[in-house]
C-alpha cells in the first residue's frame, strides 16, 4: 500500500509516536515530500542552543523550507542577563533573544523556566521605561498564536511583571505557574485578556496575588480546567481556600475538570459544586488525619453533584493502616450516594487510589476486600470501581524504598 493511500491522520499518528527518536524523524523526513512537515514540526518543538538556532533560522529563511515556521515549543534559555561586568554580553544575549523570538510566529507554547526574569525586566526597562514597558514586552514576544504558557522558579520584583505577560497573549488558553519568589512592588496593569485553563502548582502569597489579578477586572477568568496544588508550608504563609473558591464561582458554566491536592480536607466542608453542569472529571488527594472531621461529609458532597456529564471521579488516599483511618468515612451513607450517583450517570467511573508506606516484613495493603464490603450497593447497581493501590516498600537495613503499584476492578 502506498503512503498516498492511506489517511494523514495516520502518518501523523506515527511520526507523534516517534518524538524521542530523532535518527527514526530524520528517516521519517526522507520517505517521502509529504511527510517532511510533519517530522519537523516533532524535530523542532523544543529550541535548546540559541545561537545555533538563531544561525538555523536566518539561513533557512532563503530558502523554501523556513525552520520558523515549523518551532511550535520554545523554552527561554537559562542564562544570565545581568551580569555587572559583562554589561555589553547582557545586551547581545537580551537581542539574540529578541531576534530568535521575532521569527516563531507560530509558537504556541512558551516555558519560562529558570530564565533570569530580573536581568530581562532590567534591560526591557532600560529600552522601554516604565510607561512603555507592556508595548516593549509584548513586541519582544510577538506570539499572536500562542495558547500555553508555563512559569516556573522565577525571581521577580511584583507579581504585576507576570500579569502584564499574560496580558500580551489574546489566544493564551492554559496557564502553568509554579514557585515564584522575590517581591517589591510595582504598578499593575490595566489590560484585559481570557484566560480559560488555570493550573497552579504551590500557591504563597505571590502565587494568590497573581491569581487574585486574573480573577479581577479586566481579566476574563473563567476556567475550563483547574488543577489545585499546595502544601502544609505554604498554606501557613497565605489561605488559598477561599481562592479556590473564588476560581470555582468564575467557573461554574466553564468547569470540566477539577483536581485538587491540599494537606488537609478543611476545604471539603463547604465546597460546593451544584451549579457546575458541565464538569466530567474529578480528582482529590486525601491526606488523613485522626482529628479530620470532613472525611465524614464525603457523602454529602457527592450528594449534592448535580452534573449529568460526570465520566470520571477519582479518590486517592494516603494512609497507613486501613481499618482505623477508614473509620472516618460515613462508609453506608457513601454507598447509598454513590449508588444513586450511578442512576445520574451511568457511564460514570470511581477510583480508589490508595497510596501508603510499608517495610519489607510487614503485611501490605488489603483494599479489595474491605472496598466490596462497603461499597454493597454501589457495586450492585453496576456502578464500575476500580482501585489502585501503591506502596513504597522500605527495607529496614537501609531505609531505601521501593514503590509498589496494583490495580484491579471490583
Amino acid at each position: 500500500m502506498s503512503p498516498h493511500s492511506q489517511p494523514l491522520e495516520l502518518h501523523e499518528h506515527i511520526i507523534d509516536h516517534l518524538h524521542n527518536d530523532i535518527h527514526a524523524l530524520r528517516a521519517c523526513s526522507l520517505t517521502c515530500q509529504g511527510w517532511l512537515p510533519a517530522t519537523r514540526c516533532v524535530v523542532l518543538v523544543r529550541v535548546s542552543d540559541c545561537l545555533r538556532f538563531l544561525d538555523a533560522l536566518e539561513s533557512s529563511a532563503q530558502t523554501h523550507t523556513r525552520i520558523a515556521d515549523y518551532v511550535r515549543e520554545f523554552k527561554l534559555p537559562d542564562m544570565s542577563l545581568m551580569s555587572r561586568r559583562r554589561l555589553r554580553r547582557n545586551r547581545w544575549r537580551f537581542e539574540l533573544l529578541c531576534r530568535i523570538l521575532r521569527d516563531l510566529r507560530n509558537l504556541t507554547c512558551l516555558r519560562v523556566n529558570g530564565f533570569d526574569w530580573e536581568g530581562f525586566i532590567h534591560l526591557l526597562r532600560a529600552e522601554a521605561g516604565d510607561e512603555s514597558l507592556r508595548e516593549a514586552m509584548a513586541a519582544f514576544f510577538p506570539c499572536p498564536t500562542l495558547k500555553k504558557l508555563f512559569i516556573e522558579s522565577l525571581e521577580l520584583h511584583s507579581p504585576d511583571e507576570l500579569t502584564l505577560l499574560i496580558s500580551i497573549f489574546p489566544r493564551l488558553s492554559w496557564l502553568d505557574l509554579s514557585v515564584l519568589f522575590k517581591f517589591r512592588d510595582s504598578l499593575p496593569d490595566n489590560r484585559s485578556t481570557s484566560v480559560n485553563s488555570q493550573r497552579a502548582a504551590s500557591s504563597p502569597a505571590a502565587l494568590a496575588r497573581i491569581l487574585e489579578s486574573l480573577l479581577s477586572p479586566p481579566f476574563e477568568g473563567s476556567f475550563h480546567e483547574v488543577i489545585w496544588m499546595s502544601k502544609s508550608l505554604e498554606r501557613r504563609l497565605v489561605s488559598d481556600t477561599h481562592l479556590l473558591k473564588e476560581v470555582l464561582r468564575k467557573s461554574e458554566t466553564t468547569l470540566e475538570s477539577l483536581s485538587v491536592v491540599l494537606p488537609d480536607a478543611e476545604w471539603l466542608g463547604d465546597l460546593d459544586l451544584s451549579r457546575h453542569q458541565r464538569l466530567t472529571t474529578l480528582r482529590f488527594d486525601f491526606g488523613f488525619a485522626a482529628d479530620d472531621m470532613y472525611f465524614g461529609a464525603l457523602h454529602v458532597f457527592y450528594a449534592e453533584l448535580t452534573s449529568g456529564h460526570l465520566r470520571n471521579v477519582h479518590m486517592l488516599f494516603e494512609v497507613q493502616d486501613c481499618p482505623e483511618d477508614w473509620a472516618h468515612v460515613d462508609w453506608p451513607h457513601l454507598d447509598q450516594t454513590l449508588a444513586a450517583l450511578h442512576m445520574r450517570c451511568p457511564s460514570l467511573t470511581i477510583t480508589f487510589e490508595i497510596f501508603n508506606g510499608v517495610h519489607i516484613d510487614e503485611v501490605g495493603l488489603n483494599v479489595i476486600q474491605p472496598l466490596q464490603e462497603r461499597l454493597t450497593q454501589t457495586i450492585a447497581a453496576g456502578m464500575r470501581v476500580e482501585v489502585m493501590a501503591s506502596a513504597v516498600v522500605f527495607c529496614r537495613s537501609d531505609d531505601s524504598g521501593e514503590l509498589v503499584t496494583v490495580s484491579d476492578t471490583l
